[in-house]
């Protein structure tokens, strides 16, 4: 051999040796076998490796090697294998398996790709046969899993798809029955949507009448003009003569026959159920029926019945819209009903207050307009009735002040404004300025209107016409002044004389002349304080009642007050009751008028004997109390004959007594109007706690000066 065979074969060796490596290192497992006997002549580790997966442990490894496949072949699970060989072997056409399956002994799926090549000599024989074989048990599972996913991703699509679809449903629905407040109205379009999106058959909507225990057809509708309804119907009927009917209402969720079967098979326990279900059985084209109870909150709307050309299912979309559709037909149906109730109380009321003799007047806070007027009213304020309506309160000839009997009045409008902010206005003296130029003095009371949010919205306007009673009011009070100047005079005289009479007979005098001359001047005095009380209400009247206030002691005043009083009578006892510290003594200083502040303690003390006509003991005490401020208590104590709890407010008002009292004892029902007057223009309070025959207290509340 010379010397370029020797380099010739070296590098045939060479090329083999880097050909054997890297077959030993490919990821594929390759295999060659002899055309003829199928003998596995040469086979790279993947392949080997390949083969130790599928064979029995007799046949791995080497040992496959140098073997024909008839012989460890049928250790394999796909005899197809052997087929394939021959087959490749006769025709030299290659032959490709895609994802071809296996099952390995443990159960487990394995996926491969081979390829079976012919490979041929110069001459073009066919000597071996190439198998390369590649595992794609990963990429199958991967492909797998996204095909799953992608059918549960198209089913998830088609389901959002759906239910999308059936909330347009809905919110068609609940736009179609919104826009009305006549049940008739609504009725009819949600029958129509159901007819258009659900293919109803036959829809009935019933509601219900709660005072008469029935229920009445609103309305009904078929998906064919003309063709007999496929349930039957009445107009109305009492639902609790049907035991089925009872059944439903009793429950919010509703009744569903899936099938025309099941609807077949209900019987109603009662045989003379008005709502006979059993006609359904005759109806061709029915296959399911639904009955809806339509709540609204804790009440009972009413019922839609609705049949189906179809089957239907309880869990479904289509019945999951379908309720979400029934529940925005029973707000509508709610709202249209609590609108009707609404109209009605409302008209109710405008008839009561259109009867009423006091004026009523209705302000909208937006526009200040009057929205309602009584007769009454626009009587009182001299307005023809539609003028007045749609009239702001703010017009010129409503706002002009003026006076009466000399006492300054506000217009009766200001108390409407006052309420419209938010201020309640209770029996307030105003002034009524009419068109023809006389005016009216009314009690105006006002309050505002509040929105369900709390807003204002309104303001309500009471007007009494009082201008008749404050004239006669007017013509006492000119009497008591005509009296209190005429009177006075001829008074002074007779104490005058009674005096000099004293003095001339003080010591000559019998008893009967002394006993005459002592009570002609006791009556005049009372005669003269009844003048001067008359005269303080005619100030009070005429606004011109006006205290002298100075800052002082009312221990000491108080005191003398007791002092002068003890000897007028001898059938009581008064208790003073005074802190006994002098430095809380010290504390009493308080704003008063002294000549005020007297009248109010003998009032109520000669009140206290007055009514206490078989004596005892009458107590008047002081204590400071702490009432967001210093504060006076003041009482006066009596064991007399009480106050009924209906007279305690009225023996405050002028020329008012209790209504119990014994004729006997005289009064004109001034002297506590005058108090109250007295105390609350010194800023106080006055009150009484009484029991009929367990005695009276009197309380004062001053504020003292810090």
């Amino acid at each position: 051999m010379n010397i370029d065979q020797n380099k010739m074969k070296a590098g045939c060796i060479q090329t083999y040796l880097h050909q054997s490596t890297i077959l030993e290192h490919l990821s594929i497992g390759i295999g060659v076998f002899d055309a003829h006997t199928f003998c596995l002549t040469e086979a790279n580790p993947r392949f080997l490796a390949i083969l130790d997966t599928l064979l029995p442990s007799e046949w791995q490894q080497e040992r496959a090697l140098g073997h024909t496949i008839f012989e460890w072949g049928r250790h394999l699970k796909s005899p197809e294998v052997v087929d394939i060989f021959q087959q490749v072997a006769m025709t030299g056409v290659s032959y490709r398996a895609d994802e071809y399956a296996y099952i390995l002994p443990n159960g487990e799926d394995i996926y491969w790709n081979w390829v079976l090549d012919a490979i041929r000599d110069e001459s073009g024989a066919i000597t071996h046969l190439l198998q390369s074989v590649q595992e794609v048990t990963d990429l199958v599972h991967a492909y797998q899993r996204a095909e799953q996913e992608k059918i549960a991703l198209e089913q998830e699509k088609r389901k959002v798809e759906v239910d999308h679809y059936w909330l347009r449903v809905v919110e068609t629905v609940a736009h179609s029955v919104s826009n009305s407040l006549d049940s008739q109205q609504i009725g009819r379009v949600a029958t129509q949507v159901f007819h258009t999106y659900f293919q109803v058959g036959d829809i009935s909507l019933y509601t219900i009448n709660a005072a008469q225990h029935t229920l009445r057809l609103l309305y009904a509708d078929t998906v064919h003009p003309g063709q007999q309804p496929q349930l039957r119907r009445w107009n109305s009927f009492p639902y609790w003569k049907s035991s089925f009917m009872t059944q439903l209402l009793t429950q919010r969720e509703p009744i569903v026959f899936e099938h025309a079967q099941d609807i077949c098979r209900f019987s109603p326990d009662n045989l003379d159920d008005p709502f006979d279900l059993e006609t359904l059985k005759e109806v061709v084209f029915t296959q399911s029926c639904i009955f809806a109870p339509l709540w609204f909150h804790d009440q009972c709307e009413g019922i839609l019945i609705a049949t189906f050309p179809r089957g239907l299912s309880k869990a479904g979309a289509e019945m999951h819209a379908f309720q979400e559709s029934c529940r925005h037909i029973v707000s509508a149906l709610a709202l249209a009903r609590q609108h009707s109730e609404t109209d009605v109380q409302r008209g109710h009321l405008l008839s009561v207050l259109d009867q009423l003799p006091e004026g009523i007047l209705l302000i909208d806070v937006a526009t200040g307009m009057v929205s309602y007027s009584n007769i009454a009213a626009a009587t009182l304020l001299g307005l023809p009735l539609p003028k007045l309506i749609g009239r702001q309160i703010h017009a010129e000839s409503m706002v002009m002040t003026g006076k009466q009997h000399g006492k300054p009045l506000t217009p009766w409008n200001f108390a409407v404004i006052r309420s419209l902010a938010g201020e309640t206005i209770h029996s307030r003296e105003m002034l009524v300025n009419r068109p023809d130029g006389s005016s009216r003095v009314v009690l105006v009371s006002s309050a505002p209107l509040y929105a369900q949010s709390h807003s204002i919205n309104g303001a309500i306007v009471v007007l009494q016409d009082v201008t008749a009673q404050k004239k006669l009011e007017q013509q006492r009070n000119d009497f008591f002044w005509m009296a209190n100047h005429e009177l006075r005079t001829p008074i002074t005289i007779i104490q005058g004389f009674a005096e000099l009479l004293q003095l001339q007979k003080a010591v000559e005098a019998n008893k009967l002349e002394h006993d005459a001359l002592t009570h002609i001047m006791e009556q005049s005095d009372h005669l003269l304080y009844l003048i001067e009380e008359m005269f303080d209400l005619s100030s009070i009247e005429h606004d011109q009642f006006v205290l002298q206030q100075r800052s002082q002691n009312i221990l000491p005043l108080i005191a003398r007050v007791v002092d002068s009083l003890t000897t007028m009578t001898h059938a009581h006892t008064i208790h003073l009751r005074l802190p006994e510290a002098q430095h809380q003594r010290d504390a009493f200083i308080s704003l008063i008028d002294e000549k005020r502040m007297v009248q109010v303690l003998r009032n109520l003390l000669n009140n206290a004997i007055k009514y206490s006509p078989n004596g005892g003991d009458i107590e008047i005490g002081v204590e400071w109390v702490e009432r967001g401020g210093a504060y006076a208590l003041i009482w006066i104590k009596d064991q007399g004959i009480g106050i009924a709890e209906s007279d305690k407010t009225a023996i405050f008002q002028r020329f008012r007594r209790g209504e119990s009292l014994d004729p006997a004892i005289s009064g004109l029902g001034i002297g506590l109007f005058l108090v109250k007057e007295i105390v609350q223009k010194h800023n106080g309070l006055i009150w009484v706690e009484s029991e009929p025959g367990q005695g009276s207290c009197f309380y004062i509340l001053l504020p003292l000066v810090a």
